[in-house]
């Protein structure tokens, strides 16, 4: 059994962020980059201020600098800067219509099977760039391939797990992947078949988030006559289709995985055309 006194410092902050504070590998990963050129610092007001500072006060930078004062037990010592109102200009998020997504995913199944069905999994499951690299062969619900909808179980932030639904025609085309690899075949029984799915533990996507990202700028590129998409916009889109299909603002809330309405509503776009609609609507009521 180890010893928990004989565990380095990092090893030590790591267990913290992730068993107590349920952070993600991912987010640990930005907040031990930071950590590596401060933890050797002695922590006074000064070297908080001076390292925030140089890291430009960005947000990131912050929630590490409070996670490791509530691990040295000295979050009530010092303050973290507040961070300067109007300094850092947000991207906007813009409403991309469904046609233009048919045509980024269209283009991306031009370019390759793999780079379809990763943006049709990203779209339809409302993904985060860091969700979809968590799926695996197992995380399908295969029982789910005589339906419409294929069931697919995602861990999101905080390590939260929840389920999206894929439309069965992309996990067919998953399938067809795992055909020409030979790991099933058309001779095989259809309850083989799920069974041998069901216990691969394999990663579906093997891209990076970045390499997701250029993908997707290439694509959406090419696909919209010079205009470029960014991943999260597709998760953006997907929301808003739901909610013009008139899917409540709590469902969609509890499919994106977000713990507030308020973050879902950020994503929701309404135009002004389905503005005005709906005013027409409304008063026709009255």
């Amino acid at each position: 059994m180890t010893d928990k006194k004989n565990k380095d410092p990092i090893t030590k902050f790591y267990e913290y962020l992730s068993k107590v504070k349920g952070i993600s590998d991912r987010t640990i990963y930005h907040y031990l980059t930071y950590h590596r050129h401060f933890m050797d610092q002695e922590i006074t007001q000064k070297s908080i201020n001076n390292f925030l500072q140089s890291k430009n006060n960005n947000t990131v930078c912050r929630s590490y600098l409070k996670a490791y004062l509530e691990f040295k037990g000295l979050h009530k010592q010092f303050e973290i800067p507040k961070a300067r109102s109007g300094t850092t200009k947000k991207r906007m998020i813009r409403y991309i219509t469904r046609h233009e997504i048919k045509k980024v995913i269209s283009q991306a199944y031009e370019r390759g099977l793999k780079q379809g069905i990763m943006i049709d999994l990203l779209y339809y499951g409302a993904l985060r760039r860091s969700e979809v690299l968590t799926i695996r062969t197992n995380s399908f619900k295969w029982d789910d391939l005589s339906k419409d909808y294929v069931k697919l179980k995602i861990t999101g932030k905080g390590k939260k797990d929840r389920n999206v639904l894929i439309p069965t025609q992309t996990v067919r085309k998953i399938l067809f992947i795992y055909m020409k690899r030979g790991m099933i075949n058309d001779h095989m029984e259809r309850d083989d078949i799920i069974t041998k799915l069901s216990f691969i533990d394999d990663p579906l996507i093997k891209y990076t988030e970045k390499g997701i990202w250029r993908i997707i700028r290439d694509i959406s590129k090419k696909a919209l006559g010079g205009k470029t998409i960014r991943p999260h916009e597709i998760r953006h889109a997907r929301a808003t289709h739901m909610l013009e299909d008139g899917i409540p603002e709590r469902t969609i809330q509890r499919y994106l995985g977000h713990s507030s309405l308020a973050v879902t509503e950020i994503y929701l776009h309404t135009t002004e055309k389905k503005a005005l609609d709906d005013v027409i609507s409304l008063s026709k009521n009255l």
